[in-house]
């Protein structure tokens, strides 16, 4: 299990640039035992549940699909709350 400290979530209104910052503190903050490239290994789709539309999405796309797709975070938040 990955944790993020409450205080580098970012809040409904940040910007790009606020959450880009946040990334890259937590991953300072983690030294060298967490990179980007482990971070995408271990939140791979075969963690996420699968009783939701968006799981079932994840699950469905492969690697070069999945680098393609981009959607702003209220529908991913609606697509994990309707059960599939």
């Amino acid at each position: 299990m990955v944790e993020v400290p409450r205080e580098l979530i970012a809040v409904p209104d940040a910007t790009d640039a606020d959450v880009h910052k946040s990334i890259g503190d937590w991953f300072k903050g983690k030294g060298s035992g967490v990179s980007p490239e482990r971070f995408r290994d271990v939140a791979m789709a075969d963690n996420l549940p699968t009783n939701d539309i968006l799981g079932k999405l994840i699950q469905a796309l492969d690697p070069d699909e999945l680098s393609q797709v981009s959607m702003p975070m209220p529908i991913v938040a609606k697509l994990r709350r309707k059960a599939a």
